[in-house]
């Protein structure tokens, strides 16, 4: 009898996990550029969200130049998270290598860890917004 009253605890525990708060989270959001960058269609952003706990996921966003939106289409965890921007011309392109060193500072400034100032802690919220201002270097919950 014991058994069959904990059954449905049993199963409320899978539900909700057991993480201690570290469930997953959906993040999506804008990135807004320098007023002095312009994309050309062809040329591919990286949105990537590197955990400061090595236990915790690293997750990668899908960018959208139309508007520059972007969303995680992996859950990432309740965790702080440095987030690094990478912009690269198509390998090809008319003016490839010149377009490339246009980006040189930006991604200088924003495409590893070390030297992103973009860092983010996620909330209990399932589903976060934010914005990730390459000018002012912030990341603003909205």
């Amino acid at each position: 009898m014991r058994i069959l009253l904990a059954l449905p605890l049993v199963a409320l525990l899978s539900l909700t996990g057991c993480s201690g708060g570290k469930g997953p989270v959906t993040v999506s959001g804008k990135l807004v550029l320098p007023n002095n960058v312009t994309l050309a269609d062809n040329d591919n952003v990286t949105i990537s969200f590197l955990p400061e706990e090595k236990a915790d996921l690293p997750a990668v966003a899908v960018f959208s130049k139309e508007g520059g939106s972007f969303e995680c289409k992996t859950t990432v965890s309740k965790a702080k998270y440095n987030i690094t921007v990478r912009i690269e011309p198509y390998p090809g392109s008319p003016n490839a290598e010149k377009r490339a060193g246009s980006f040189e500072a930006l991604n200088n400034a924003f495409s590893s860890r070390d030297s992103t100032k973009l860092k983010y802690e996620t909330t209990a919220d399932s589903k976060q917004s934010i914005t990730l201002d390459l000018t002012a270097g912030t990341v603003t919950k909205n």
